[in-house]
């Protein structure tokens, strides 16, 4: 975040008020997260960490605005160069992104890369198990949905710090394709 900061104040001293007034007169006064990820993505000097840290915060914006093409493109470069855990998050994120944009098979995939390639990150796999039911459900597959869900439940390690969160997410799930299938 040290480097953020330098940049802010970089482009604080360097931008001129009127420049600042044109830049929110054309709609594109947005997040900070996302003009400086920008930057930093821009900036070939920078080392490959900063370019990760850069590429994980573009993600998060354009993911927030619910651009999920271009927030899977950032998502996709951090994960696939990264194996720790927010490598593992960017992996679930992009399983997302898929979802949402109806790219159903790719998401499913993508889950089963997130379950191969960062298995130690039980909470980003149980996440993304999750969205595969999701997926299921897309796909009509209302059996294999529950069992996914079932599953996650049953086999989620009750140590782990978001315990509740999880199960209460993939419970919750499991209600609502029940109540669904039932009427």
């Amino acid at each position: 975040m040290i480097l953020f900061s330098r940049v802010l104040k970089l482009k604080t001293k360097k931008s001129s008020r009127s420049r600042r007034q044109k830049r929110k007169a054309a709609g594109s006064g947005c997040d900070p997260g996302f003009r400086y990820g920008k930057i930093l993505c821009k900036d070939c000097r920078k080392n490959g960490n900063q370019k990760k840290q850069a590429n994980y915060i573009l993600g998060k914006s354009y993911f927030d605005k619910k651009d999920y093409s271009e927030a899977l493109m950032h998502f996709e470069i951090y994960s696939n160069i990264d194996n720790t855990e927010t490598g593992a998050e960017c992996a679930y994120l992009s399983a997302v992104c898929l979802y949402n944009t109806q790219r159903y098979d790719e998401a499913e995939e993508k889950v089963f890369f997130v379950s191969d390639k960062f298995s130690n990150y039980i909470n980003w796999t149980a996440r993304s198990f999750i969205i595969l039911s999701d997926v299921y459900v897309a796909k009509d597959n209302i059996f294999q949905a529950k069992e996914t869900l079932k599953s996650v439940i049953e086999n989620y390690p009750d140590d782990e710090a978001d315990y509740t969160e999880v199960i209460d997410m993939a419970q919750e799930k499991l209600n609502d394709i029940e109540n669904t299938s039932n009427e």
